[in-house]
């Protein structure tokens, strides 16, 4: 279901995304709510779409509730530290997924940093074209040495891979892509590959 752009066919978006299968926790306002990933909980923010809000009903309670007990298969926007897991408190829950589907994650975006020593592959996430993220990030990945021989700055890929018991991004693919441009303030940087200024750079996850 989520499949890495073709090169050969048309530029993607800038993505960052997980999903997961979880039980859904909604809080009492509906701001946010909890997940069980990989045996932890995850605190997520829903973007409450029309779908969302018919899927996900408003608890009466004063605690948070379990929207059902059955797992959902979950799609989120992430960010991740500086050692490739998955921060609490900073993910949006973006969507449900009618399917089951198994858990993983895909990254679309251009390479900001390439540890091979430590195993790290950071790339950075750029605001799409009438899109609603207004401050790039990073997001960081583990990677074998091997896997990043070939990799370089500045290099738009897509990255996909699974998610450790400790709820890390372990990349499993790395594919050249085409990427959109950016948002019209980014994209002569981008295009540059110049270093964004420190007002433009945003939270970096790390």
């Amino acid at each position: 279901m989520y499949e890495v752009v073709n090169p050969t066919t048309k530029p993607a978006l800038y993505i960052a995304e997980v999903w997961v299968a979880s039980p859904v926790y909604l809080s009492p306002d509906g701001n946010w709510a909890d997940l069980e990933v990989k045996g932890a909980r995850v605190r997520v923010y829903p973007r409450l779409h029309r779908h969302l809000l018919l899927a996900l009903e408003e608890p009466e309670e004063s605690e948070p509730s379990e929207v059902e007990g059955e797992p959902k298969s979950l799609r989120l926007w992430i960010r991740t530290g500086s050692r490739a897991k998955l921060r609490n408190e900073a993910c949006v829950l973006r969507s449900i997924i009618p399917e089951p589907v198994g858990e993983g994650f895909l990254l679309q975006a251009k390479v900001w940093e390439v540890i091979p020593g430590e195993g790290l592959l950071r790339v950075r996430i750029l605001p799409n074209r009438g899109g609603q993220l207004q401050v790039p990030f990073t997001v960081t990945a583990l990677a074998l040495p091997e896997q990043l021989q070939w990799v370089s700055v500045g290099l738009p890929v897509g990255v996909s891979g699974h998610l450790s018991e400790d709820r890390r991004l372990v990349v499993v693919t790395i594919e050249p892509i085409q990427l959109r441009p950016p948002q019209g303030r980014f994209a002569r940087l981008d295009a540059s590959g110049g270093e964004l200024p420190s007002s433009m750079r945003g939270e970096e996850g790390r």
